[in-house]
């Protein structure tokens, strides 16, 4: 019996050992949110919005696929209330979440209008978490201004 005990306990130590060891080395990765903010779009025909990003560095192609909202570019409607993608056409903002907090995104904003085939306008003055600071570090704010936009970024 006490055999089994001794076996018992060797084997509960060895299981400890090896859940240390995983949790000691495990990468410690985050998801981070951020919210992007941007000046309004006046003119009448507007139907929404298209939200371009990327991690790793600067400049196009805007090709990003890792956040929870989708790949590049996220569009958004100013016309459908009921739509998920609806956002304020007097406050656009979008909350982005699971971003990689150990990575540095860059963002873009384009607006379209109702047309067939829809007009869409050059991209806005980028945006980056690079300016926001770490997820980890609060919260904080960037606004860069270009012709048609004022994005801001938020942790």
């Amino acid at each position: 019996m006490r055999n089994k005990s001794l076996i018992s306990s060797y084997f509960l130590q060895i299981a400890l050992i090896l859940v240390a060891i995983f949790f000691c080395f495990q990468s410690s990765s985050y998801a981070a949110d951020i919210t992007l903010k941007w000046a309004a779009n006046t003119e009448p025909d507007l139907a929404g919005y298209k939200i371009y990003y990327k991690n790793g560095f600067s400049g196009e192609p805007y090709d990003g696929v890792d956040i929870d909202q989708g790949s590049s570019p996220i569009s958004l409607t100013v016309i459908d209330f009921n739509d998920p993608n609806y956002v304020d056409p007097d406050n656009p903002e979008l909350l982005l979440t699971g971003l990689d907090d150990n990575e540095d995104y860059f963002f873009v904003v384009t607006a379209f209008d109702n047309e067939e085939p829809y007009n869409e306008s050059g991209f806005s003055n980028e945006v980056s978490t690079l300016d926001s600071g770490s997820a980890g570090s609060g919260s904080s704010d960037i606004a860069v201004e270009a012709s048609c936009f004022i994005a801001t970024a938020s942790r």
